[in-house]
């Protein structure tokens, strides 16, 4: 897995079909957040850095997203 760009993260995320939306008021200073709405009402949440399009998104956090929101562990290797 290597480094990508916040604008790639989040259209990876819209290719695959998942139901992962990004909300930009929520997060703390310059941080995007990713929300996923669990089946039982509550939200999985997970914040990402944000100072453009192509803001790097480094390989661990790649990790903890797929952890987080349990995605398949190939969805970034494209």
């Amino acid at each position: 897995m290597q480094t990508i760009s916040y604008r790639k993260l989040v259209r990876l995320l819209r290719r695959n079909k998942t139901d992962i939306n990004v909300e930009p008021g929520r997060a703390k200073g310059s941080h995007r957040l990713l929300v996923r709405a669990n089946p039982d009402g509550s939200k999985c949440t997970y914040p990402v850095p944000f100072h453009g399009n192509q803001t790097p998104i480094p390989p661990r956090m790649l990790k903890d997203i797929i952890e987080r929101f349990k995605l398949p562990r190939n969805i970034f290797d494209r």
